[in-house]
């Protein structure tokens, strides 16, 4: 069975060989899987669309997502007006944030993605992807975006954002359906060039760092808004963050999936969202998956494989993305422990 039918078997409810193995792949793991500078991955583009081929041919039983995708982290912020720092074999990093208090929302505008900053830039390394998707099977499923969250965050600074979301509510909410707005637009013009699109991985670590309130009162909306505007997509939200108290709410969203973090009780996510969403997760990337032993990461796998027992629906991951420094014997170790687990 190969990796991405069971991935969707698994979301569908279908019956598979095993369960699904699914990684959040950076360009930051996979420079450190193929030895090679991050930064040549950014400055010469030809070079990470060899590196991530390199992989996924490498590792089929892996469901890699976005799939391959052109990982410039938040650098298409730039299209946004925020400044972009690059240092050499680093991600790129937000020099400061564009709005300096909530009067200026307004003058917030929605970037062409065909003519505004980064955005062009991803897009055109995209096509790149493209003319190579024939190489490695199912590898063109997902567009991508950072979430209404994260991406107001970013353009008010994160401590910002928080104070707002207090003190100045009618102009956050509007900034959020605006950003929103965008989001779906970045969406779309991906889809313009990825015309094998099926899925949508949305990342939005600030979900969790907001009250339950403040999430049902902020970004549900948003989230649903994403999903109605691609209604047929299997649509994954990532959030490394602890989760726990949004768990309920999470289920008025529309998602598919859920990328829950190390942090968040899986025992918990699974009596409130199993049956309707799929949980993606949840092992420990750092302590684990870099720095633990191939047995350490098998044995908290069939743990985590044990809570669900042979139940469709879950999907084992990390919690969160996978860093640079994972070893390679600790990612076969995964897969290893939902064989043998199926098979015991």
């Amino acid at each position: 069975m190969k990796s991405w039918d069971r991935f969707v078997a698994s979301i569908n409810r279908k019956e598979k060989d095993h369960t699904p193995v699914a990684l959040i792949g950076t360009n930051r793991f996979y420079a450190s899987l193929d030895n090679c500078e991050l930064s040549d991955l950014f400055f010469y583009p030809q070079r990470m669309v060899d590196t991530q081929m390199r992989i996924f041919k490498e590792m089929p039983d892996i469901t890699f997502i976005p799939g391959t995708w052109p990982d410039f982290g938040v650098a298409i912020l730039s299209a946004f007006g925020c400044k972009v720092v690059w240092q050499k074999n680093m991600m790129p990093q937000i020099g400061g944030h564009v709005f300096e208090s909530a009067e200026s929302f307004s003058s917030f505008s929605i970037p062409n993605p065909t003519t505004d900053g980064m955005m062009v830039w991803y897009l055109k390394t995209l096509e790149l992807f493209m003319e190579r998707k024939d190489e490695v099977e199912d590898c063109s499923h997902f567009l991508w975006s950072f979430g209404p969250g994260e991406l107001a965050a970013y353009l008010c600074g994160t401590s910002n954002f928080f104070i707002h979301l207090s003190d100045h509510p009618a102009e956050i909410k509007a900034l959020l359906g605006k950003v929103t707005d965008a989001i779906i637009v970045w969406l779309k013009a991906q889809q313009e060039v990825n015309r094998d699109a099926d899925a949508m991985l949305i990342t939005d670590d600030i979900s969790g760092m907001i009250s339950k309130k403040f999430y049902e009162t902020y970004l549900l909306e948003c989230h649903q808004k994403i999903r109605e505007a691609f209604p047929d997509f299997i649509y994954v939200l990532h959030n490394d963050t602890r989760s726990d108290h949004i768990l309920e709410p999470l289920k008025k969203t529309g998602i598919n999936v859920f990328n829950l973090g190390k942090s968040t009780d899986l025992q918990k996510a699974k009596m409130a969202l199993s049956d309707k969403i799929s949980l993606m997760g949840n092992i420990d990337p750092l302590d684990l998956m870099i720095n633990g032993s191939p047995e350490d990461v098998y044995q908290d796998a069939l743990a985590r494989l044990a809570l669900f027992g042979r139940e469709d629906g879950f999907i084992l991951s990390v919690g969160g993305g996978t860093n640079d420094g994972t070893k390679r014997e600790n990612i076969q170790a995964l897969l290893q422990a939902v064989r043998d687990y199926q098979n015991e």
